[in-house]
């Protein structure tokens, strides 16, 4: 049920009293959630309540906890604890007076992620670059300049190997079977858990031959374990499409592990995490990373107040990097609101065009170019910092969420927290500037005193 904007709740008592009464109104936080239109957002997901059952948890409420996890990079359980002891967070997300506890569990937060649709959460992405215009932060002419990369958005998940994917596919298989009812005379759980073991202590010492014999092991336990389920099955009287869609998805996704192989592009390499992908990126540190790829899109040249992130989107498939160009271009170009005249993006965009009316810069060594045009070639270094500030600040270096539509939903909520952030620190340094401007005025027009 649609919740209410007004709650009897609200009612002061004696020992609650009104947050207005002794929070700073000059704080960051009172004047962000001041400026962000919180209308425009509760119409946005209005179409998620029906008119019948319970009333359901304020939009402001779940839609603040979002941003403020993202802000101060807090997972979803330190971010409810500090709403409780935080005045201003409260104030945040809508409460007019000082709660002791929080009104909802924790788990309506990631529940409410996987009713939402990613449609929805750019358009808060809209909302935060809105602040920063009326802000003051951004301007027209500070987005028609952008640069664009990617980077790799890491899943968190262990290090995959495949005596680790063969054994959770044996564990899983047997659970799944059993939860649909299925009687098995053997699941293979001890004796793949045992060979487990033992896989690990050969490639500690590097013996490959009993490594690679022991992989075979595995295959062959877990060929024996799907060939089992699918002959229960048939004995039980149903048909493989009678069975639950759980247990079907893994007998397809026991298949694709036992019959793949390196060189495929879809290959499966974490059982519970069938969206996660191998990419190389080049780097000396890490020559493997495993997630997706994001592309993100900033600002540059910044007038006032920094740089922003006007384009995040998680892309599945490891597609090449100039083949993204056209569709980052436009998405930020929806975000914003304006066209973009120049982009400045590396090598790996080579050979690749978003419009043909749209200058791009591609960096690297050119005989010959020197003045403003050599200039221009090294303005695409400037996203560098800014991703490393999303991964290490704001969630982007790993994401905890689930699924193909969790990885998008982080890469969407990080480019809003630094959105968020960069226009806290705008109204920070407005406010420092003003009071230090008020303090000279003062000391100006009072004379010091005369020391006889």
């Amino acid at each position: 049920m649609k919740p209410d904007a007004s709650d009897d709740k609200y009612a002061m008592t004696f020992f609650n009293m009104p947050l207005e009464k002794f929070i700073d109104k000059k704080h960051e936080l009172v004047l962000l959630a001041d400026r962000i239109n919180w209308a425009n957002i509760e119409k946005l997901f209005e179409e998620y309540y029906s008119n019948k059952g319970r009333k359901g948890i304020r939009t402001r409420l779940i839609v603040g906890l979002q941003l403020l996890k993202y802000m101060k990079n807090l997972s979803d359980e330190a971010v409810c604890d500090m709403w409780v002891e935080n005045p201003y967070f409260q104030y945040f997300c809508g409460e007019k007076l000082f709660q002791y506890e929080l009104p909802m569990d924790r788990t309506s937060i990631s529940k409410w992620r996987k009713r939402v649709d990613t449609e929805k959460l750019e358009k808060i992405l809209q909302e935060t670059l809105s602040v920063a215009y009326m802000s003051g932060a951004l301007s027209s002419q500070d987005v028609q300049k952008i640069a664009v990369d990617t980077t790799v958005q890491n899943k968190a998940v262990d290090y995959p190997s495949e005596i680790k994917l063969l054994l959770d596919g044996i564990l899983d298989l047997g659970r799944s079977a059993k939860r649909t009812g299925l009687k098995l005379k053997q699941n293979y759980r001890f004796i793949a858990k045992s060979l487990a073991i033992k896989a690990s202590g050969y490639a500690h010492a590097r013996q490959m031959n009993r490594l690679k014999t022991a992989t075979k092991s595995m295959k062959k336990y877990m060929f024996k374990l799907r060939a089992r389920i699918e002959n229960a099955v048939k004995n039980s009287g149903k048909e493989m499409h009678e069975i639950s869609a759980h247990l079907q998805e893994r007998l397809i996704r026991a298949g694709k592990v036992l019959w793949q192989t390196k060189k495929d592009p879809d290959q499966l390499l974490v059982w519970h995490a069938p969206e996660v992908e191998c990419i190389a990126k080049g780097k000396a540190r890490s020559p493997y990373e495993f997630g997706c790829k994001v592309s993100l899109a900033i600002n540059v040249n910044p007038a006032k107040g920094g740089h922003f992130i006007l384009s995040s989107r998680a892309l599945h498939g490891k597609p090449y990097d100039g083949h993204t160009l056209e569709g980052t271009v436009k998405h930020a170009e929806e975000m914003t609101g304006s066209n973009a005249s120049k982009v400045y993006v590396d090598k790996g965009y080579k050979g690749e065009y978003a419009k043909k009316d749209l200058r791009v810069y591609i960096s690297g060594q050119r005989r010959g170019v020197f003045g403003k045009i050599k200039a221009e070639l090294k303005r695409r270094s400037a996203i560098e910092p800014i991703i490393g500030h999303a991964k290490l600040s704001h969630r982007l270096d790993k994401c905890r969420l689930k699924g193909q539509k969790g990885d998008k939903i982080n890469a969407i909520f990080a480019a809003i927290g630094f959105n968020l952030r960069q226009v806290l620190n705008w109204l920070a340094l407005i406010f420092c500037f003003c009071l230090e401007f008020l303090l000279g005025a003062i000391e100006k027009s009072s004379p010091a005193p005369k020391i006889v």
